[in-house]
């Protein structure tokens, strides 16, 4: 090496500091050897890649067990998020062999011409790097050689990090001769290495790189425990989810003993201040450190979680610890987490991550799942899962599924999480209480008879058990707590006595106003410390950077001279005058440079939520966003960037996760709150500070061409958190800050004009509709949900005419129809566009499609209020109306409704939301006048499908099902039966003209010569209500398979028929009936790995019918109905492939709910027996992996073989899991919604058992 090894050692340990602290770019040049791209370089945590070369392989280099790659080539790309589990890499002159003409390369070679000569260089990628280099960033080049022709020309290369920060880029593997390249590298101070950059690597040995992608060779200390003994795990098994769980190990538990009184007063401190943020502090939870307060609650918890643990009892629910902040949840689960732990039984991981998404399919999904299936080869035994994820968001929904998920994946678990409040009271629920007989834990329900003594002190309801905290303390919780910091807070006893007595006087039993009050005894700067300390410290920082910004701006005036001229170019060549590169060069000469205040402001209005701002946001806002060239690796630079990161107290810096931004925040939420309320920040400059946030994302778009993917998703976020639909609990009903949100929501129309400045003005793309989906929801709120027209008050002009003016109802109806337009462009956008998306943002995307939709739907309906106001309106004050509002040409029509709404369900069958808007609008429809019995009678046929499918499926989890903890789903569904009821006739009296109902016989004989089967469709829903059919869970008695039968016969006949198979609403209803009178079985039923054995000609009736409804239907078919033909079609066919084909149907777009992970069905012969097949193993990844099967055709839904999972298998131990090019035999065909999949019987039984 050229550098001596003591600088090379600085230099490694100094690359190594980086990677944890900023995102880390790699540029690759066409020059780089296969030594050069050692393993050491590609393992590193890089957050993108760009290179010149064009070798089709190069991507893949990057790729391991713990990340892939993203590739960008010929594409342009308005968002590139900077992500180290899914690197981007940019081609730079795309990929060899990628071109728009398939004979263009052929041509070229016929001319002697090489492709590399004829691509042209993607300058919009070069133009990403003074942005993505902004500030904090970093990028290393490594074989790059000007002298290389084929290579980026060194003009471009200059041109690309002109506006790149001083000393954001360093060069490795430089060529001695290549001076040019030398000068423009001086002229922006950018080091340049002749060395290696892996030799320079490779000098420090890799186990001392702290980073996700890096392992150490020693697993010392990563011990836990399963039944008493003791089992190791290798950091390798850690590493996948390092970032958001931690299996608890002797390693992670016991790494910090306080010892002596000082020590422990001081961590004492840190137990107080950073369980509810940082985690568990698992010191806290030792013997000589009993930092924490036992709740009364804890007990009961504890022995729930035994219960579930210890005794085998299956349980598909999750429990809840639920409570309002400050209750001592996130203490509790660490305390539980660590005496389980302590036990040596159960294995236990722990979540501290509010915003994570643990959905099926997911990167940490798959992390967590890997993790636990290696955890489960030493023993079956059940793993404790701890998640604190007290958030603003519905943690039931989530807990739930997460159970669901985890159980299909055959993982033994018990899931505890916290949540906030959940407002829910039903006549259903179930209460509760915990009895101890002999040692053994019993679970009693709570009755009118059971002792008074008993307390309901845990409730089964919605789909989980859940444990009430409560913020009051009990007198013997008061007395402990007083012990506690006797014991350990360093505080004289005569002062606390003090404190105690005052605090008695006040009456407070409040653990928050306790400890929040005692904390300050310890810690002055919280409370009243807390405004002292920053008041202090804002001074003492304001200091600071007056002193640097001398130094700040000798370092500009030292930038005289010019890159370009440096490097011997001619400027004329690269299209700059001189006076355009003064201008280029001039720098802000105001004398405050620096804007802590807003800096400070800015967090505490995203901390108060539990939200982070990303780093390059919050110092574009300190630096009152120039200059564009700062840099934190200039000396300047680098003391600004450790005074905000290490001096300021209340700040924290870092990154959250492997994915994520690396980002500012207070260090808990309620001194953001002290912070705002302190400096009197009003909700009237709050909202000028976001509006200003929003035009910071703009101006930063029209300058560089690019959306900041975090600044993006964190805008979104705190717009989320502060509009109508908040899942900030203080802002909900009851909640304390209830009225700040009231007044934000007063002033939501200028945050409304500033977002459409974003698509009109600015132009930033909106590819997801995220920020569209955002704009209308806040429309509708701010111009639709104002009032309800002809309420118990009477018209509301009426009461306040001053309101109400021509101007006012044209604007409001105006901006709802803009809200509809817009929301049906971007609907439609995102539907085309879809396939074109990278597979891990389809789901995310097609749900925020669905959300838009429905939000489309309400600002319809608030719309058509408001048409109607109006109209009255101007009735009553004898003026003329404008046609396009009283003839409600805007307004979508309600078939065109129920169609997309139909959709969304399908896509997301679990959310209530959908269904409530659905049947909301389906309400208003019904009880028009006008509507003719006709329509009343076609309608309601429609909807009782869609409500049938939620009465009748058991399986069926619903979240959401309505507001403040009533249950609006159901009570809909009971209106909408109470409708049905006046068509109940049933086939005999049609038949036979029996009964009274003259008039439906009139109407079914009207509607039968106009060919429609709304009639026969009612009288057929009569029978199967009379047969208990609609809500049936069981297989089918033999009365019910007759009632079946004569449902099919009574529609197949020929009048009967002829109007049944032209319509998708009539066949999907004898798809139905078919399926229960051939199986026996319940039509909806999620039951997996059914053995269906059905002889020819009822395969092929299902086939015939199946396609019929599928030609009608086309992307709006059901997914269970489309799955059902994939499979007949393979039994009339022996076809996989045509098999294979009509499960392509189901696009993805339309089905993405966890259920479509499921295999409802198994490939079996007419006897219900499974056909079996031997088959090679091809490949394999963790316990999964693909096999060639025999008389299976080897390409198969876009996959290599057939996808194989080890636990199907029957296979518990990774011991035996398969390995390549091994025969396996036995192997049955699962069908279901992703494709084909491999079980065997013993797989099967294993599956059912969770």
């Amino acid at each position: 090496m050229n550098i001596s090894r003591e600088k090379a050692i600085r230099l490694a340990k100094k690359i190594e500091s980086q990677f944890t602290s900023n995102h880390m770019i790699l540029f690759v040049g066409q020059s780089t050897t296969e030594e050069s791209l050692s393993d050491i370089v590609l393992s590193l945590p890089w957050s993108c890649v760009f290179t010149t070369r064009r070798d089709a392989a190069f991507s893949s280099l990057f790729i391991n067990e713990n990340r892939t790659v993203t590739e960008y080539s010929l594409t342009n790309v308005s968002t590139i998020p900077l992500n180290r589990s899914c690197i981007p890499v940019l081609r730079l002159y795309g990929v060899e062999g990628q071109s728009k003409d398939n004979g263009e390369d052929d041509f070229l070679a016929e001319l002697g011409l090489s492709s590399s000569e004829n691509t042209e260089l993607n300058k919009k990628y070069i133009d990403l790097w003074p942005k993505l280099l902004q500030y904090i960033n970093q990028m290393f080049v490594i074989g790059y050689n000007s002298a290389v022709e084929t290579d980026i020309p060194l003009v471009e290369l200059a041109r690309g990090l002109y506006s790149v920060p001083d000393e954001n880029v360093t060069f490795f593997e430089v060529a001695e001769d290549d001076v040019k390249l030398e000068k423009v590298a001086a002229s922006k101070r950018f080091p340049v290495y002749n060395d290696s950059f892996s030799e320079i690597l490779g000098i420090v040995p890799a186990k001392s790189y702290d980073t996700s992608a890096l392992v150490t060779d020693s697993n010392i200390g990563n011990i836990y425990y399963i039944n008493g003994q003791a089992v190791s795990i290798d950091d390798l098994d850690l590493a996948q989810t390092r970032h958001f769980a931690t299996l608890l190990t002797d390693k992670e538990v016991f790494s910090i003993r306080p010892q002596g009184k000082y020590q422990q007063s001081a961590y004492f401190l840190n137990f107080l201040n950073q369980s509810s943020s940082e985690g568990p502090q698992w010191y806290g939870y030792l013997n000589n450190t009993h930092y924490y307060l036992e709740r009364e609650y804890y007990s009961v918890l504890r022995d729930l979680i035994e219960l579930f643990a210890c005794s085998g009892m299956k349980s598909e629910y999750p429990i809840l610890l639920q409570g309002n902040p400050s209750s001592s949840k996130s203490v509790t689960l660490g305390a539980l987490a660590f005496e389980f732990y302590n036990r040596h039984d159960f294995p236990v991981i722990f979540i501290h991550d509010e915003f994570l998404s643990l959905t099926a399919g997911s990167i940490e999904f798959d992390a967590l799942n890997t993790l636990m299936s290696k955890i489960q080869y030493a023993s079956t035994s059940p793993i404790l899962l701890f998640w604190d994820c007290s958030s603003h968001r519905n943690v039931l929904s989530h807990a739930k599924q997460l159970v669901k998920d985890l159980k299909n994946v055959g993982r033994n678990v018990v899931v505890i999480c916290s949540s906030y409040l959940y407002f829910s009271e039903k006549k259903n629920d179930q209460y509760f209480y915990i009895r101890k007989k002999e040692k053994r834990i019993q679970l009693h329900k709570l009755t009118e008879n059971t002792k008074e003594n008993q307390k309901k002190n845990i409730k089964k309801a919605d789909g989980c058990y859940i444990v009430s905290a409560d913020r009051i303390m009990t007198k013997a919780e008061n007395k402990k707590l007083r012990q506690l910091f006797s014991r350990y807070s360093g505080i004289a006893s005569s002062y606390l006595n003090r404190w105690w007595e005052k605090l008695d006087e006040e009456g407070h039993n409040d653990i928050f106003d306790y400890f929040y009050t005692l904390i300050s005894l310890i810690r002055p700067e919280l409370q009243e410390g807390l405004s002292l300390e920053q008041d202090i410290v804002s001074k003492y920082i304001k200091k600071q950077l007056n002193r640097i910004k001398s130094t700040y701006l000798k370092e500009v005036n030292e930038k005289k001279s010019n890159i370009f001229e440096l490097a011997g170019f001619d400027l004329s060549e690269i299209g700059l005058s001189k006076e355009e590169v003064c201008l280029l060069t001039e720098n802000d000469k105001e004398d405050e440079i620096y804007d802590l205040d807003k800096f400070f402001t800015c967090i505490a209005l995203f901390s108060q939520f539990k939200l982070s701002v990303p780093s390059n946001f919050a110092l574009k806002i300190l630096l009152k966003e120039s200059p564009k060239n700062f840099s934190v690796f200039t000396d300047s630079g680098k003391e600004l960037f450790r005074i905000i990161t290490k001096d300021i107290p209340w700040i924290k810096y870092g990154q959250h996760g492997a994915n994520e931004d690396f980002t500012f925040s207070f260090r808990n939420t309620r001194e953001a709150e002290i912070f705002l309320d302190k400096n009197e920040i009003s909700i009237d400059r709050q909202i000028n500070i976001v509006c200003d946030l929003l035009d910071y994302l703009g101006n930063d778009y029209q300058e560089n061409g690019y959306v900041d993917y975090y600044i993006k998703i964190s805008l979104q976020q705190l717009l989320r958190l502060l509009g109508p639909n908040t899942s900030y609990i203080e802002f909900q009903r009851n909640g304390i800050r209830k009225g700040n949100h009231e007044a934000f929501m007063k002033k939501l129309g200028i945050i409304i004009t500033k977002l459409e400045s974003l698509r009109t003005f600015y132009g930033i793309p909106d590819e997801d509709g995220t920020f569209a989906n955002i704009e209308v929801t806040f429309v509708r709120e701010h111009y639709g949900k104002r009032d309800i027209i002809y309420s118990e008050q009477g018209k509301p002009w009426e009461n306040s005419p001053s309101e109400y003016s021509m101007k006012d109802f044209h604007i409001r109806l105006e901006k709802l129809s803009s809200a509809i337009s817009l929301a049906e462009t971007v609907i439609s956008n995102i539907e085309k566009n879809i396939h074109e998306m990278p597979k891990y943002e389809r789901k995310y995307v097609w749900d925020t499609r669905n959300a838009l939709i429905n939000e489309m739907v309400l600002c319809n309906l608030f719309a058509e209020t408001i048409a109607k106001e109006y109209v009255d309106w101007c009735w009553d004050c004898q003026v003329e109306p404008v046609d396009k509002w009283r003839n409600n040409n805007f307004v979508l029509p309600y078939p065109a409704i129920f169609k997309r709404m139909k959709s969304v369900i399908d896509s997301d069958p679990a959310n209530g939301y959908y269904y409530n808007t659905l049947f909301k609008i389906f309400e208003r429809e019904y009880s028009r006048p006008e509507l003719s019995e006709r329509l009343k009678m076609q309608y309601l046929m429609e909807i009782t499908q869609i409500s049938d499918s939620i009465d009748g499926n058991s399986s069926l989890i619903i979240i959401n099902r309505g507001a403040n903890g009533r249950d609006e789903l159901s009570e809909y569904i009971l209106s909408i039966n109470e409708h049905a009821k006046d068509y109940s006739i049933g086939i005999n009296q049609i038949l036979n003209r029996e009964g009274s109902n003259d008039m439906f016989l009139q109407q079914y004989d009207q509607l039968m010569d106009v060919n429609n089967p709304t009639g026969i469709l009612f009288v057929c829903r009569t029978e199967l209500e009379r047969g208990k059919l609609l809500k049936i869970t069981d297989r089918l008695n033999d009365n019910q398979i007759d009632i079946c039968k004569k449902i099919i016969d009574f529609m197949y006949l020929d009048g009967n028929y002829n109007c049944i198979e032209g319509n998708a609403t009539a066949l999907a209803f004898l798809i139905r009936v078919v399926w229960m009178y051939n199986t026996g079985l319940p039509f909806y039923s999620h039951e997996e790995c059914l053995t269906i054995g059905l002889n020819l000609k009822q395969w092929k009736q299902l086939d015939t019918l199946c396609s019929e409804y599928y030609k009608l239907t086309l992307e709006y078919a059901s997914p269970r109905i489309v799955l059902i033909n994939a499979l007949a079609r393979l039994h009339t066919s022996n076809s996989f492939r045509e098999c294979d084909s009509i499960i392509q149907h189901i696009h993805e777009r339309n089905f993405y709910s966890s259920n479509r992970m499921n295999t409802p069905f198994i490939y079996c012969d007419e006897t219900g027996k499974p056909y079996t097949y031997s088959g090679k193993v091809l490949s394999t990844k963790n316990t999964s992996g693909f096999i060639a099967v025999n008389k299976l055709p080897r390409y198969l839904g876009g996959n290599v073989g057939v996808r194989f999972k080890m636990y199907n298998l029957g296979i518990t131990n990774i011991n035996r899991m398969p390995k390549k090019n091994d025969i396996l035999n036995e192997l049955e065909i699962g069908i279901g919604y992703p494709g084909f999949a491999l079980y065997r019987e013993s797989g099967r039984k294993l599956r059912k058992e969770v």
